[in-house]
């Protein structure tokens, strides 16, 4: 499914055409279209029942709801009490300033219309509101107590109560509409509003909001979204190799309440990563009742992220971003367990939730993550806060984003001009970065063993600045192995003639000396592997640790000697294609073998 941007003939016919055919049509179309083709129909009232609230409430935000007060005003009640729930709530409080925003455009588009779309909200959250943001005072019995009457205020019809709000930038919007919304009750029904600011005037604000929050978790339920507290476990480790235990079931009762929104159609925005691209392969060849029950699984999931991240409900860049997410961990689940089998994959999401899909995904990811924080804890393993500092770049940021709440990975591993964070986004992102994290503890076990404990003497008295990095430190050490004379301590400088003098010797030496030199530094490096093994806080053989130190080595020098020879001071830099790591451990990284 893509949006479409229909020609004016075309949205006239659609406009007029009748309302089962517009419904089907209305989620494809482009936002501007959505509104113009609603307002212009002769039966929106009607039609709007029928579109499920998120898609109204994330049209009206893509749009702005001060151009759609026509809709508004034509809002049923679940729509409001919807786009109240979702927007009005910010991590378990309620959010004045977007409620106040929704109250004043209620308003705006029709005075008495928002008095009964107000008072028709839960009783809990209008009571809230106002113990919140006013106080209400017995004239007669609180003489004395009373505060100066600001502004805003009002007084009840029988003169015996006087509700002041506190006036504050923030809640302006919502204590406007609260004190309009007083006013029409108290014109319609004056013995409800005497009992409902008699009520709020003795109850406790914690137990109002305790009750408000959950009857709103509740409806919230109801249109696809879990109680936060239960967002957070789709981020919990499941072992991606264990067996798949839940079975689909014919007819999927369990989300029958789940409607599909608009903005999420699967396919709609989401970008051709290698995840992504597998599902939706898969996806588009299953049968027309099991596409309808992934898709209900997907928003779902996707609901869950939302949540999970505190993410704006009603922005739509939010709902791409995490639909993404979850469409490319499916993916990659999906290709773990068939082995890159499409009809495999299909019958997995033919027998199992998306659910357990996605954690095998996400299961892949959290374990390569979790045995490099094992390292981290280790003793002796270079990773103190020095260490953490020295790493090259994007190696720094690339632990950085693991180290996060929720761990991500550093884009800036696979495009230099990228500097955000993501999830994984294909099972080649999750061997990279097992590959990464095998580089960087490699890194910092050899530094730590190499100069300790000259380290911290080396980098005594130079500014953080001027520290040299990882590279740099090690290819100094090789160099200082090749016995030329020059300073190694901190970065190399070339601008002196004694130094470009030297370096330029070990450059031009020839194979036979080249291949000597190599010989004798790794000759003193293997003391130095051997005598550390014992220590080392890597899972590698000293027969593996002695063959990557040698290629490693070799590696750092040939092209230390290539940039000396282009005098270029930058000497190493960070190379995702000349790992060490060779390309039959691929699988084994995100197998855990």
């Amino acid at each position: 499914m893509r949006i479409k941007e229909l020609s004016k003939p075309d949205l006239n016919s659609l406009i007029n055409a009748d309302a089962t055919a517009f419904a089907q049509v209305w989620p494809e179309l482009s936002a501007k279209n959505r509104v113009t083709a609603l307002i212009e129909r002769k039966d929106t009232r009607e039609v709007l029942k029928a579109i499920a609230p998120q898609d109204i409430f994330l049209t009206l935000r893509e749009v702005g709801a001060s151009d759609c007060l026509e809709i508004l005003e034509l809002l049923p009640q679940e729509s409001v009490q919807a786009i109240f729930d979702m927007d009005g709530w910010k991590n378990h409080r309620v959010d004045a300033a977007a409620i106040g925003d929704w109250v004043e455009l209620l308003f705006a588009a029709n005075p008495d219309v928002a008095v009964s779309r107000i008072h028709q909200l839960d009783i809990e959250s209008v009571s809230l509101l106002l113990k919140i943001h006013c106080q209400v005072f017995d004239i007669d019995l609180d003489e004395g107590q009373i505060p100066s009457v600001p502004n805003l205020h009002i007084i009840s019809p029988d003169q015996r109560l006087i509700v002041i709000f506190k006036e504050h930038p923030y809640t302006e919007k919502l204590c406007r509409g609260l004190k309009a919304y007083l006013e029409g009750i108290f014109a319609r029904d004056m013995q409800y509003a005497l009992r409902l600011i008699e009520a709020i005037r003795w109850e406790l604000p914690s137990q109002l909001e305790e009750e408000a929050l959950r009857f709103r978790n509740a409806r919230m339920c109801d249109l696809g979204f879990p109680d936060p507290s239960e967002a957070w476990e789709v981020f919990a480790f499941r072992d991606p190799d264990a067996a798949l235990t839940t079975q689909r079931e014919s007819d999927n009762a369990s989300q029958e309440g789940l409607v599909l929104r608009a903005n999420t159609p699967l396919f709609l925005s989401v970008d051709s990563t290698p995840g992504a691209t597998f599902f939706t392969e898969v996806f588009s060849q299953l049968e027309p009742q099991h596409q309808d029950s992934v898709a209900r699984e997907v928003v779902a999931l996707t609901n869950r992220l939302l949540l999970a991240w505190h993410d704006d409900l009603g922005e739509n860049e939010n709902l791409k971003v995490r639909l993404q997410e979850c469409v490319s961990l499916i993916g990659i689940g999906l290709r773990y367990r068939s082995q890159d089998n499409p009809s495999e994959a299909i019958a997995l999401l033919e027998q199992h939730h998306a659910k357990e899909i996605f954690h095998v995904g996400y299961g892949l990811f959290l374990r390569v993550v979790r045995r490099f924080n094992s390292t981290l804890r280790k003793a002796e393993n270079g990773f103190d806060a020095l260490g953490l500092s020295l790493l090259d770049s994007p190696l720094k940021e690339c632990v950085e984003g693991l180290r996060q709440g929720f761990p991500l990975i550093f884009r800036g591993l696979f495009d230099a001009s990228q500097v955000h964070f993501t999830t994984p986004q294909g099972l080649q992102d999750i061997a990279l970065l097992a590959r990464t994290l095998t580089e960087i503890t490699l890194r910092r076990w050899w530094i730590s063993t190499l100069l300790s404990p000259d380290l911290h003497e080396t980098l005594e008295g130079l500014a953080v600045k001027d520290r040299p990095k990882d590279s740099q430190l090690m290819m100094n050490h090789f160099i200082t192995k090749m016995n030329l004379g020059v300073n190694t301590r901190g970065a190399l400088d070339l601008q002196t003639p004694e130094t470009k003098k030297a370096l330029h010797l070990f450059a031009s030496m020839n194979e036979d000396e080249w291949n000597k030199k190599i010989a004798d530094i790794f000759g003193d490096l293997e003391n130095d592997v051997e005598n550390a093994i014992p220590t080392a806080t890597i899972e590698l053989s000293p027969q593996e640790l002695r063959k990557r130190v040698f290629a490693y080595t070799k590696r750092v020098l040939d092209h230390a000697r290539d940039q000396i020879l282009k005098e270029d001071p930058a000497f190493i830099e960070w190379d995702k294609n000349a790992l060490f790591w060779t390309g039959n451990n691929e699988s084994k990284a995100t197998r855990g073998d």
